[in-house]
């Protein structure tokens, strides 16, 4: 009996072969690859996410110190262009721009921003600009642009 079950089996294969193997483990590579390639499309999209937040908060931020101190950004001392400096004097306008310029530069790539206010109609323009080309279509100078009145 041992012997004729032996004998029926001899001539079949048992067992997987090594082709079988390589196609499963290409098969299994070519998905984790896959896996990859989402995640890190999911990261750069994070990423770009959460410097709109920041730039929204940064853009809100200084908004509400200029309401704070609304003569001075009636006056127009908030006024700052893209690549001005906000200047080291000691008052309230120049020491607010000086943190939010430096909030921009810590919490986005390559952060910057403006700040123009109209005297006629209280409407100030406030422009925050950082660098988002990781993100999938993304520019190297994205802008969020907010408009106010100041009352």
């Amino acid at each position: 009996m041992i012997w004729a079950s032996r004998k029926k089996t001899a001539g079949k294969q048992v067992g997987a072969s090594l082709i079988e193997v390589l196609v499963a483990v290409a098969v299994v590579s070519v998905g984790l690859l896959g896996v990859a390639a989402l995640q890190a499309a999911a990261l750069r999209g994070n990423q770009s996410s959460h410097e709109r937040s920041a730039g929204v908060i940064a853009a809100y931020s200084i908004l509400e110190a200029m309401r704070a101190n609304v003569t001075a950004a009636r006056a127009g001392n908030y006024d700052l262009a893209m690549n001005d400096n906000p200047g080291g004097g000691g008052s309230a306008a120049e020491l607010d721009l000086t943190w939010w310029r430096a909030q921009l530069a810590a919490s986005l790539t390559a952060g910057t921003g403006s700040v123009n206010c109209t005297a006629a109609a209280p409407v100030c323009v406030i422009t925050v600009q950082w660098d988002d080309s990781r993100a999938t279509g993304g520019d190297s100078a994205e802008q969020l642009i907010i408009r106010s009145r100041l009352e």
